[in-house]
């Protein structure tokens, strides 16, 4: 665990009125996954094997998916860590996937304006590990995001690192791919450094029905 090979994906179950379960997308975290994986050199979790797994401990938690109409979810931690005891700089050759299930409420409560200060650190490089969904780079934003909510922002506001000219796609945690502007010098920057799956999901919406969806 030394040398920062972990990676994880975050997702919810969500209760349906007629008291059923919906995952919303599961596919994509199992392909995020298995991406972040061979950007550490670690062994990808099967895709298949990700998405019965959830479903699993989606359904021994059953219990604990908070009711239709709360706005509370299952959160499912997935995550891959390293475990070869090596003391030597070198990529594992065993690892552990695990799931961890907890109930939760909404994260962001109502729709109301949220400020952010521009950082003065970078989030990620594109050609580093920005694509991947490893825990390096959320350490990494935790003293920016601290700096920032002491001089009374929400959270950081990273610029592109090569230009510091572009927001990128990523709001520390609360991460969503923008399109800033007219998009045409943002988008490019923002999909490579970090893939969301809203913005994914946005970019299908945009596709199906011909919206653009911008954020000055």
């Amino acid at each position: 665990m030394h040398y920062g090979q972990e990676i994880f994906e975050g997702l919810k179950a969500y209760r349906r009125k007629d008291g059923g379960i919906n995952l919303f997308r599961p596919d994509q975290n199992a392909k995020r996954m298995a991406n972040s994986a061979k950007r550490l050199l670690m062994e990808p979790y099967p895709e298949d094997e990700f998405i019965k797994a959830v479903k699993e401990v989606v359904l021994a938690n059953q219990d604990f998916v908070p009711p239709y109409g709360s706005s509370g979810t299952l959160y499912l931690r997935s995550f891959m860590i390293e475990t070869q005891p090596i003391v030597g700089v070198s990529p594992s050759e065993t690892y552990q996937f695990r799931i961890y299930a907890t109930p939760v409420g909404a994260y962001i409560k109502g729709l109301k304006p949220m400020p952010y200060e521009v950082s003065d650190y970078d989030r990620a490089a594109p050609v580093g590990t920005g694509q991947a969904k490893t825990a390096g780079n959320y350490a990494s934003s935790l003293l920016p995001s601290l700096i920032t909510k002491k001089n009374g922002f929400a959270d950081a506001l990273y610029l592109d690192p090569k230009e510091h000219k572009y927001p990128v796609g990523s709001l520390t945690y609360k991460g969503k791919k923008h399109v800033f502007g007219n998009g045409k010098d943002a988008g490019p920057i923002t999909q490579k450094l970090y893939v969301t799956l809203t913005g994914i999901q946005f970019g299908d919406l945009e596709d199906k029905y011909g919206w653009i969806v911008k954020v000055s």
